[in-house]
C-alpha cells in the first residue's frame, strides 16, 4: 500500500505540483469539454420546452375538438359529459365583429358558467383583451357597440382580461347565439382530457359516437403534424449535442496527450 502512495505522489501528485500552469490549464480544458456536453444537452431541453410552450400559447392546450359543417348540435355538449371518464367540455362559437376605429377583432362565445373559465366574462355581458381596451380607451362598466353580421348592438364591458398583444373579445355563449341569430348551433366543441386518461382509448371511445358527418381532431400540440414538428426539432438538437460530444472527447484527448507526451521519458 505504502509503494502505491508512493507511486502516486512521485509520477502525478509531485509533477502536478511541479507544473501548476499546465496542471491548471490541463484542469480547465477538461472541464470545459465536459461542460460543452452538459451545456448542450441543457439547452437542448429548454429550447424543446419552450418550442412547447410556444405551440400551446399559439395552439391552445385543447386535446380534442369537435366540428362540424353547418355547426355542431348542443345537445353534444351533454352527450360527453355523461361519459364515466375524466375530461371537460367546453363549447365555442367564433365570429368577427366590428368595431369604430378599430376594425374586424375575433369574438368568442364561451360557457361562462363552466369551470376552467376564470377569464370568462360574467353572464350578459363582454369581456376584451387589455390590449383592446387599451387601444379604444375602454374600461371595465363602459358600453361597447359591436357589429356583428348585420347587426349592431350594444354590449357592456364586464371585464378586461390580462393578455399580451393579442385584441379579442369574449362573451357567454348564449349572448354569442342571440347575437349570430344561431340557437341550438355550436362552431366546435372543444375537450380537454386529464393526463391520467387513456388518451387513445378516449378518442376511439369519441370516434366511435359520434355521427359520421362530425369531425375529431387534434388542434394542440397532441396535433401529428406538431408532434412532427418536436420530433424534428429534438433530433435536430440531440445531433447538435453529438457534435459537442465528438468536439468535448476530441479537446480532452488532445490535452491528455499534451500531458503524456511531456512525460514519455519519465515514465
Amino acid at each position: 500500500m505504502k509503494a502505491v502512495i508512493r507511486l502516486l505522489w512521485t509520477f502525478i501528485v509531485r509533477p502536478l505540483r511541479r507544473d501548476l500552469i499546465r496542471t491548471a490549464l490541463t484542469i480547465v480544458s477538461v472541464a470545459l469539454g465536459v461542460a460543452v456536453v452538459i451545456a448542450i444537452e441543457l439547452a437542448g431541453e429548454a429550447a424543446v420546452g419552450s418550442f412547447r410552450s410556444s405551440l400551446e400559447t399559439l395552439l391552445g392546450k385543447t386535446d380534442l375538438q369537435i366540428t362540424a359543417n353547418g355547426g355542431v348540435d348542443e345537445t353534444w355538449m351533454a352527450r360527453l359529459a355523461a361519459l364515466p371518464r375524466n375530461l371537460r367540455v367546453a363549447p365555442v362559437i367564433e365570429t368577427r365583429a366590428v368595431i369604430d376605429g378599430v376594425g374586424a377583432v375575433p369574438v368568442y362565445g364561451i360557457d361562462a358558467l363552466s369551470p376552467g373559465t376564470a377569464e370568462a366574462p360574467t353572464k350578459s355581458g363582454l369581456a376584451i383583451s387589455r390590449a383592446l381596451a387599451s387601444r379604444i380607451g375602454v374600461h371595465a362598466g363602459a358600453t361597447l357597440a359591436l357589429q356583428i353580421n348585420d347587426s349592431r348592438q350594444p354590449f357592456e364591458v364586464a371585464a378586461i382580461v390580462e393578455s399580451k398583444d393579442s385584441e379579442f373579445a369574449l362573451m357567454d355563449i348564449a349572448d354569442a347565439q342571440k347575437a349570430l341569430g344561431v340557437y341550438g348551433k355550436l362552431d366546435r366543441i372543444d375537450i380537454y382530457v386529464s393526463p391520467r386518461e387513456d388518451f387513445s382509448r378516449l378518442e376511439s371511445e369519441i370516434r366511435a359516437m359520434l355521427p359520421p358527418s362530425y369531425s375529431l381532431e387534434k388542434p394542440g400540440v397532441r396535433g401529428e403534424e406538431n408532434q412532427r414538428m418536436l420530433r424534428a426539432f429534438r433530433w435536430n438538437l440531440r445531433v447538435l449535442s453529438y457534435i459537442s460530444l465528438v468536439v468535448g472527447a476530441f479537446l480532452i484527448y488532445n490535452t491528455i496527450s499534451v500531458s503524456v507526451v511531456r512525460r514519455r521519458l519519465e515514465m
